[in-house]
């Protein structure tokens, strides 16, 4: 799915019908002066539309998460395939610019010490543990 499908689609979705700040203050139980109302009336709609914001925000970010994650998953297949690596998952633990060297240099030699941290880490996640 392309990005802009994306955001098209998140922007059709029908709008959930909200409750009207008249009847969201009628059914407060605390006396309300007219600044107070005149207040929640000007500051409620700003919430929500930044309550909107963020989610949208939130929706948009994992999605990026996503399409990184998925390049950097083929970047480590396509690095197994050339043998500059031994394992796709490897890729995660090294950063852009050891990422570059390798490509350049094909040593694997200076990168021993991501293999073995990432070792450590498959080997800690087999680990279960009783609950107690």
């Amino acid at each position: 799915m392309n990005m802009l499908a994306f955001f098209t689609s998140l922007r059709i979705k029908k709008k959930k019908s909200e409750e009207s700040i008249e009847n969201i203050l009628s059914q407060l139980n605390v006396p309300l002066s007219f600044i107070s109302k005149w207040y929640l009336r000007f500051t409620l709609p700003n919430c929500r539309r930044g309550v909107r914001a963020r989610e949208f925000t939130k929706s948009i970010t994992t999605k990026a998460f996503d399409y990184w994650r998925r390049g950097y998953r083929h970047l480590g297949k396509l690095m197994v395939s050339e043998g500059r690596i031994p394992d796709e998952g490897l890729v995660f633990f090294l950063t852009l610019d050891e990422i570059h060297d390798l490509l350049n240099t094909r040593s694997l030699v200076s990168y021993q010490e991501q293999i073995v941290v990432e070792g450590y880490i498959q080997l800690l996640t087999n680990i279960n543990f009783q609950k107690l």
